[in-house]
């Protein structure tokens, strides 16, 4: 399985903030985790606003550089527009950059590692797993939509 990490996950493995994502990461093979390069850009753009950027964009550097950086190409981009025009034929909108990860992890069949399912609720055939959860045997990561 690929997975594909959203930015909110980037972030709090950056702060350290959840136990159990980190665990978790750790069980996965490393090869295995991406990062869609429209999240390098949101962290980047994070860390440029900060009170310290050249210290953020170090961290982020850093830990970007354990997994591959998933481009949006011309895959991507034929995903990209058939999302976007089923949410416009059925009055959804969609937020561009959620929109670009959804279309990486598709366009490769990953799943989309974040902390908000509920943004990716809205895009048919996309795949969720929160790792910041615990898991348990009532109820698991993925969530299928």
């Amino acid at each position: 399985m690929t997975y594909f990490l959203d930015t909110n996950i980037c972030i709090y493995l950056l702060k350290g903030t959840s136990p159990a994502l980190t665990k978790r990461l750790l069980r996965t093979i490393p090869m295995d985790v991406k990062i869609p390069s429209i999240v390098y850009a949101e962290l980047l753009a994070g860390a440029k606003a900060s009170g310290s950027p050249e210290k953020s964009i170090e961290a982020i550097k850093a830990f970007v550089s354990q997994f591959e950086i998933v481009p949006f190409d011309e895959t991507g981009a034929e995903a990209y527009g058939r999302i976007r025009a089923g949410l416009l034929a059925a009055g959804v909108k969609g937020g561009p950059n959620d929109m670009i990860v959804v279309a990486t992890a598709l366009s490769r069949g990953g799943v989309i590692v974040t902390n908000n399912e509920k943004d990716f609720l809205r895009f048919a055939g996309v795949q969720t797993e929160n790792w910041t959860r615990r898991a348990s045997p009532h109820s698991p990561y993925s969530t299928k939509v």
